[in-house]
């Protein structure tokens, strides 16, 4: 079942409860992903009893629309209405589409006819073998199963998927709502691969970097109706530097950004694309103090040298809030959201239940989420604690996605390294992020005075909603103050005079002002910083660098530049 949530964005108020498909009202928004391989070919029988082959319908070199429904969705049924699925099942001209309307929840051929309700207190939308008096062009198929044996996703009412005679399968929902949406379809059939075509859409897979001397497993996505018959990589400086696997593993020895390449054959012909691998260096670990992480000098990805573990393989592990935004169908700009601690686009999160959709009316988030558990792990770079550190702390802000509901995380500590089985210290177990309000947390690290550790944050409730981390640091004299925003009137930017490189600032009455190289070393400082001061850093080694101002006692984040190489 899905779980539908409301997030209040005044007041940060969320309420939950337990709902069945979105009916309608809700929003029925889909995104398009790339294309999938089908994972099986569908064999059984149609409401009236007759055979229904997957396969054969493929080999006949037909496209198949897969068309999810419910007997009482007035969303579903409207398409039917509309003569747009009985049109596509019209198409002619060697590129033939099957429409198959797949009922999830296994109605009797009586509640799809329109005849009787189902379940008891849902009735059915009308008739959907007809459509306008005549018989529907269709195949129908109730199974309630059919959504894990063809192995597809089906969140939203209705589901549809484009599937080609090789097997691979798109989501098709933004060409059935377009304004067109049959000289749109038919464009999407064109893209259907034949057995004369050689690989198309080719997509290496793999990690965005890697740590110097940890193996990377590189695999790739290829549309081919044919067999693929052959993988040639090449790997800039890498060990090895060639392969002819499917899958090859392959690391690095020092820090840099490397070429990757592929190439994917077919009886046809071959295809080629190329990426670059970013190798970071984190034996060095964090040595300048006070670490500061906001999440915000890249917000597609957590920071550098941090690991996320995912404890339960389900899939589902520790991301940016900006990048989840972006992702989940119907979510608010992270702009219009905010919400990141002191109003910032983006922290991290981790979801105990799974989000499969989100709609944002009068001011109010609303999410469609299926219950899992979480038990993810966050985990922050190699510290170094010095032997003469005073008080020691790690800080950090924590809240939970819930108006009503706190979630649980729990603290770790590794001396030996970032792996689930090194974390053998307990910091603090079972603790509870607030409902909706971010709350600071201080956990002392005096233990640790003179060693190299690793700190893990746990996740570790499961079927609420979500745990968010923001504006985590480590201190030597247990001082930290969360930098605030910075008020009006002060500003900086970075911009490049003919060979040079400068960041200019723009203060109010700033009494320091402190620049530190990502992931906190100190790298310039000035006590009376005059309001349009420019630095030159054309000599600065490329990376993020965070810019704070204070003002008497008052400590804020100016912004952060990006140096590139």
């Amino acid at each position: 079942m899905n779980r539908s949530v409301r997030y209040a964005i005044l007041g940060l108020l969320l309420m939950g409860s337990l709902l069945g498909l979105p009916t309608e009202g809700q929003a029925q928004q889909k995104t398009e992903h790339g294309w999938l391989k089908l994972a099986a070919s569908y064999k059984g029988v149609d409401i009236y009893g007759r055979s229904v082959n997957m396969a054969d319908t493929l080999r006949a070199n037909k496209r198949i629309l897969l068309y999810f429904f419910t007997v009482w969705d007035k969303a579903s049924y409207y398409y039917h209405q509309q003569h747009i699925l009985r049109n596509l099942a019209q198409t002619k001209d060697g590129q033939a589409i099957s429409i198959w309307m797949l009922e999830m929840q296994g109605a009797p051929r009586a509640a799809i006819e329109g005849k009787e309700p189902y379940p008891e207190n849902s009735p059915s939308q009308g008739d959907w073998t007809a459509c306008d008096g005549r018989q529907a062009p269709y195949t129908i198929i109730s199974d309630k199963n059919i959504v894990e044996k063809l192995g597809v996703k089906a969140y939203y009412l209705p589901t549809t998927y484009l599937v080609c005679p090789s097997g691979f399968y798109i989501d098709c929902y933004s060409a059935l709502e377009s304004e067109k949406p049959i000289d749109a379809m038919k464009a999407m059939s064109d893209m259907c691969l034949t057995e004369e075509d050689s690989p198309r859409d080719i997509k290496i897979i793999a990690p965005v970097r890697k740590e110097i001397g940890e193996p990377c497993s590189f695999s790739s996505f290829a549309r081919s109706y044919s067999s693929i018959t052959s993988y040639e990589w090449t790997f800039e400086h890498g060990t090895p530097e060639r392969s002819s696997e499917a899958e090859p593993s392959v690391l690095w020895t020092e820090a840099g950004d490397y070429k990757v390449t592929l190439t994917v054959g077919n009886k046809n012909g071959k295809q080629t694309i190329s990426t670059t691998m970013h190798v970071i260096d984190c034996t060095k670990g964090v040595k300048s103090f006070p670490f500061v992480e906001n999440f915000d000098q890249d917000l597609m990805i957590h920071p550098d040298c941090w690991h996320l573990y995912d404890e339960d393989g389900d899939g589902i592990n520790w991301r940016c809030m900006y990048q989840e935004q972006l992702d989940i169908p119907g979510m608010p700009s992270p702009s219009e959201l905010k919400l990141g601690r002191n109003n910032s686009v983006n922290c991290m999160v981790s979801w105990s239940s799974f989000p499969t959709q989100a709609s944002f009316d009068g001011g109010e988030l609303s999410f469609n989420l299926i219950p899992q558990s979480a038990y993810n792990w966050l985990i922050l770079p190699k510290i170094s604690i010095p032997s003469d550190a005073p008080a020691p702390t790690l800080h950090y802000s924590v809240m939970s996605l819930s108006g009503s509901d706190t979630e649980r995380y729990s603290l770790f500590v590794s001396e030996k390294g970032y792996r689930r089985a090194d974390f053998t210290h307990v910091l603090a177990s079972q603790e509870l992020a607030p409902a909706g309000k971010w709350a600071s947390r201080s956990v002392s690290l005096a233990p640790f005075v003179g060693k190299d550790i690793y700190i893990g944050i746990k996740h570790t409730d499961k079927e609420k909603i979500a745990l968010l981390v923001d504006d985590v640091a480590v201190t030597l004299d247990g001082h930290y103050e969360s930098l605030s925003p910075v008020p009006g009137g002060d500003d900086l930017s970075l911009y490049q005079h003919g060979a040079e490189m400068y960041i200019h600032f723009d203060t109010y009455q700033a009494t320091r002002l402190s620049v530190y190289h990502s992931p906190g070393s100190l790298v310039y400082e000035s006590t009376h910083p005059q309001s349009g001061m420019s630095l030159n850093v054309s000599g600065w080694a490329p990376g993020a660098y965070i810019v704070v101002l204070q003002r008497d006692s008052e400590r804020a984040l100016l912004g952060k530049v990006l140096i590139g190489g």
